[in-house]
């Protein structure tokens, strides 16, 4: 059975156009540990952090000519944990960063305390 939930992101100050949306897409080349938990290697962090701190820089620019960077996406495992997390949560924080955007992304396997940290945090709701 599927399950549809709608939601108004009105209620959240975002309002989308109608005619034209902003998008910036990320796409990095990932290499991931060879067994479960599917992590990026600590050897490759630095460069996916890199990858967020360049795609986050396109969004806040928006080249597409549209008035802002409606959404910006991440590929499952294209956030390398806590700390890729942490890097877009300041760069959302900032004063540059234009309201009304949603950012949506895929983080690489958390072990059960970070999963933890990262439900705890303020602004998080559990339920629903």
């Amino acid at each position: 059975m599927i399950h549809t939930s709608r939601v108004d992101l009105t209620e959240r100050g975002i309002l989308l156009p109608h005619d034209r949306v902003g998008m910036v897409i990320a796409q990095p080349h990932l290499t991931l540990t060879q067994q479960e938990p599917y992590r990026t290697p600590l050897a490759g962090k630095l460069e996916l952090l890199r990858n967020l701190t360049a795609t986050l820089a396109v969004s806040r620019t928006a080249p597409h000519h549209a008035e802002k960077t409606h959404f910006t996406i991440f590929p499952e495992y294209s956030i390398p944990g806590l700390d890729g997390i942490d890097l877009i949560d300041a760069a959302l924080a900032d004063q540059q960063w234009p309201t009304g955007t949603i950012v949506i992304g895929g983080v690489d396997a958390l072990s059960k305390a970070d999963f933890e940290n990262l439900a705890g945090r303020a602004g998080n709701r559990r339920g629903a």
